[in-house]
């Protein structure tokens, strides 16, 4: 049986921008001086956010691991760091450990 574990809305420009390539680190000034006018979304923007957001569900069949995700929109990126943590999570049972990966 399969349970979602987490469901989160990406939103953020800054954030989006980076996962699409746009940026090439969180350590760029455009990366910063974009992250200074992200705004957090409010009630009247809840609809626009849904459209232009990326989604991103993540879910486990054993114990909390991470072995199945889906988002929505473009992310070469986000796809890269899910296959990397589902990798890690296959490697790390093998030695009875488990992997924690954590989302932004």
């Amino acid at each position: 049986m399969v349970l979602i574990k987490g469901v989160y809305v990406i939103y953020k420009k800054s954030i989006l921008n980076l996962l699409e390539g746009r940026m090439s680190s969180i350590h760029s000034n455009e990366f910063i001086n974009a992250k200074k006018k992200d705004r957090t979304i409010s009630e009247e923007n809840i609809e626009y956010v849904l459209e232009m957001a990326t989604v991103v569900v993540l879910a486990s069949e054993n114990n909390g691991e991470l072995t199945n995700y889906f988002y929505s929109g473009f992310g070469e990126r986000l796809d890269s760091i899910f296959n990397l943590c589902l990798g890690y999570s296959t490697d790390l049972q093998k030695k009875s450990r488990k992997l924690v990966c954590s989302v932004l």
